[in-house]
């Protein structure tokens, strides 16, 4: 207490055989702890009025591993990205996915798809989807595309996810089906199976660049699927939109950082990989037997790939696998990444195994178009799903950033309401680890 303070000097004055008069000292003691009162009164208003805010830690640090700021990031995602993509998906031809959703988990038993009403979807019927997409040949080449395409080689060093041979392939609308919470419980299990058996392990700063590139990517799509669960959590039937779960926010993402850390890092790599497929993307057809949308729509990916930070050089992939000795530590990277493919079947909610599968194939993708020695003939030969599952993906990247933010400010609101409520005492305890955007 500063006035106790104030009387043990005056008793060490006094002992010295100094005098001073006791009433001077008291009265500046007092006028010391109004002036300390007063500041601390403007700098609690301060806060809560929003004119000042406290960076989250990444805030203003460069994106891990990459090129550039998460600052510049987050502002291109708000004025460009977002908008583009949340456009681009609900177009005919990037809303339709094929997978194969009865494919038979192979590493444990898990063979009857969860109960619950938010895991059900439906598939389109045959009418729904372009005609000529059910009358594809066994080549995995678009039927449309130029006729001097090579055929892709099915060897086990140039795939990086195991693909269904099974005939019981369907469509499914994405758009009808937002990720979001399911109520299935039994993600930690899959998850588990993939950090445990299929990353790479030990603290990060003891990683090598390609070891932490791969756990970042793995981590950064666990954490745009945990902001899409909080931020979706639950429908309003009224309002006809989601309601967050900001308790389930601070537990799976506020209190690890490090995870929308590797949130950022992951949508860099894929804006990065689409940068790259560019000349691929901008001469692709995206024929779905409507010319006027399929026009439209290679004019919205034209702007897209047009956006500024897709033409920097965010994310050097040379750094990758560059020493000859680590092609071993590629193999080995490549079958970890077909495992975790393989795991998505594991998963038993209908709606959740498509969304990782849509994330598994569009990283598997990504890796293949930036880490193959071979460029052009990668981008010849894309398929149709890899591209969709691109584009979707970047899309639930971006969406979760935006929903990061925006949940960031609400809890900040939030606690301001709260401080505003209560009337503040001397000494006021102001929290300084406020946790807003």
């Amino acid at each position: 207490d500063v006035s106790e303070a104030g009387f043990i000097v005056f008793g060490c004055l006094t002992n010295s055989r100094s005098y001073l008069h006791v009433e001077i000292l008291q009265q500046t003691l007092l006028e010391m702890r109004i002036i300390t009162s007063i500041t601390l009164l403007l700098l609690f208003a301060l806060l809560s009025s929003g004119d000042y805010t406290i960076e989250p830690e990444w805030g203003t640090s460069i994106v891990d591993d990459c090129c550039c700021k998460v600052d510049t990031v987050l502002e291109s995602n708000v004025a460009n990205l977002n908008p583009l993509l949340n456009d681009l998906v609900k177009t005919r031809f990037f809303k339709y996915f094929k997978l194969d959703l009865f494919s038979s988990c192979p590493f444990w038993a898990a063979e009857f798809l969860c109960g619950l009403g938010g895991c059900h979807i439906c598939e389109c019927n045959d009418d729904e989807v372009p005609m000529f997409w059910n009358q594809q040949t066994t080549d995995r080449v678009d039927r449309r595309t130029p006729v001097d395409f090579k055929k892709w080689s099915d060897a086990p060093e140039n795939l990086w996810i195991y693909e269904s041979n099974s005939n019981d392939m369907s469509y499914v609308n994405l758009q009808d089906y937002p990720e979001a919470y399911t109520g299935y419980s039994e993600g930690c299990i899959v998850w588990d199976a993939i950090y445990n058996e299929n990353c790479f392990t030990g603290p990060l700063d003891s990683m090598c660049l390609e070891e932490r590139m791969f756990y970042r990517l793995i981590s950064g799509m666990h954490a745009s699927i945990s902001a899409h669960i909080v931020h979706n959590y639950e429908f309003d039937e009224i309002s006809l939109k989601f309601r967050p779960n900001f308790t389930m926010f601070e537990d799976r993402l506020v209190e690890h950082p490090e995870r929308i850390r590797n949130l950022y890092f992951a949508y860099v790599f894929l804006l990065r990989a689409v940068s790259k497929a560019a000349p691929r993307l901008l001469e692709y057809s995206y024929d779905t037997g409507h010319p006027f949308e399929d026009q439209r729509t290679k004019e919205m990916v034209t702007s897209l790939l047009s956006v500024d930070l897709l033409c920097s050089p965010n994310f050097d992939e040379s750094m990758l696998f560059a020493d000859p000795q680590t092609e071993s530590l590629l193999n080995q990277t490549k079958n970890h990444f077909r495992n975790i493919s393989q795991i998505m079947n594991c998963v038993t909610c209908e709606k959740c195994k498509v969304w990782s599968k849509v994330q598994v194939m569009a990283i598997g993708t990504a890796l293949k178009i930036l880490l193959e020695p071979d460029t052009s003939t990668v981008l010849q030969q894309l398929q149709r799903d890899e591209i969709i599952s691109l584009i979707n993906t970047m899309r639930q990247f971006s969406n979760s950033i935006r929903f990061v933010e925006e949940m960031s400010k609400g809890i900040s609101a939030s606690s301001t309401v709260e401080s505003e409520s209560a009337t503040p005492a001397f000494p006021l305890n102001i929290d300084l680890d406020v946790f807003t955007s």
